[in-house]
């Protein structure tokens, strides 16, 4: 009895190496984080670079980041730390002005400033455009538009 006691480990040597064990195994099941790119451009509208406006990505493939970016002088870019992951993109296009009204806003019910998009809603809030898009391959994606 003394020999099988005398080789037995005491439950205090084996709590630590079990820590150690489930410690690497909960590490080694991180899931990586996806790759994003670099997303760059141009916008033009009836061949004229679009001068003011802001670009919206929104993912439709599962597990995917979108991304949204401003538009100035036709040109755009999105560094890749905001960038896209691989994937099928929505893309909408928004250009605003001012109409020269003030109106309430429904969220503050202040007056500010009432703003119209000046590019058809299949550009925006009805958009067609998609986007395929793979990080590996930094290429500019470019819009050329139609009123």
């Amino acid at each position: 009895m003394l020999a099988v006691a005398a080789h037995r480990r005491s439950p205090r040597r084996r709590v630590p190496w079990l820590a150690i064990v489930a410690a690497a195994t909960v590490l080694s099941c991180q899931p990586e984080s996806p790759k994003r790119g670099r997303v760059h451009g141009t916008v033009t509208v009836d061949g004229v670079p679009l001068a003011k406006g802001q670009i919206r990505l929104f993912s439709l493939s599962a597990g995917g980041i979108g991304s949204d970016g401003e538009i100035v002088d036709g040109q755009y870019e999105i560094p890749a730390g905001r960038g896209l992951t691989a994937g099928t993109y929505r893309v909408e296009i928004v250009a605003v002005k001012p109409t020269g009204r003030r109106v309430r806003d429904p969220d503050t019910n202040a007056l500010v400033d009432e703003v119209v998009n000046v590019l058809p809603a299949r550009y925006h809030s009805a958009s067609v455009l998609r986007l395929t898009y793979d990080p590996r391959n930094d290429r500019a994606v470019d819009f050329e538009l139609k009123k």
